[in-house]
């Protein structure tokens, strides 16, 4: 059983191995993959990689298409909202 205090731990080792020699320019996309990874079982990149893919499809307008073979990306992409490809996995 997953309890608070194990997301927690979680979370801040996440956000740690962000802050350390990668940069982001975004804090809302690192605030939206921490969301993403814990409401859609995401491993970390996993939840990086769909938290920017949602960015770019707020800001150009466009449906965005995710493009993967990692099962549980392609879940979660299509959770979200995103078009995946291929259709199916």
């Amino acid at each position: 059983m997953v309890t608070a205090v194990f997301r927690l731990r979680g979370l801040l080792i996440f956000q740690a191995g962000f802050l350390g020699p990668i940069r982001w320019n975004s804090s809302r996309t690192l605030s939206r993959a921490d969301h993403l990874a814990w409401a859609l079982r995401l491993r970390g990149y996993d939840a990086v990689h769909l938290a920017a893919a949602l960015e770019w499809n707020d800001r150009i307008g466009e449906p965005m298409i995710v493009a993967t073979f990692d099962r549980d990306l392609w879940r979660a992409a299509g959770e979200a909202g995103l078009d995946q490809f291929p259709d199916t996995l």
